[in-house]
């Protein structure tokens, strides 16, 4: 599966989302992270937090959120979102973001 792009200005402070309705199957999210792991502290729990690497994210039913409060103009970050399941399953997916002004 390709992970989804995004192009974020680096002014900007938005959430981003990831829906694990369809991979769930019936079960529901225990937990989820979203970590930066390429790029630097660019993610919080909210749009004013404090920019860290690695956040539990705030799930909105099977929607996991996060915000993208830092960025440079011209990096990309790439998030991985880990979601456990309460089946038992754990799974990835990457979101990139590349910072430039629009």
């Amino acid at each position: 599966m390709a992970a989804q792009t995004f192009t974020h200005d680096p002014n900007a402070k938005l959430y981003y989302s990831y829906d694990w309705t369809s991979w769930l199957k019936g079960a529901t999210v225990v937990s989820c992270t979203c970590t930066v792991v390429e790029g630097t502290n660019n993610i919080a729990t909210n749009v004013e937090g404090v920019a860290a690497n690695t956040i539990s994210a705030i799930m909105n039913g099977s929607k996991a959120v996060i915000a993208v409060v830092a960025g440079n103009d011209g990096d990309q970050i790439n998030l991985l979102w880990h979601v456990i399941a309460s089946n038992g399953e754990e799974d990835d997916r990457t979101t990139k973001v590349a910072f430039k002004h629009l």
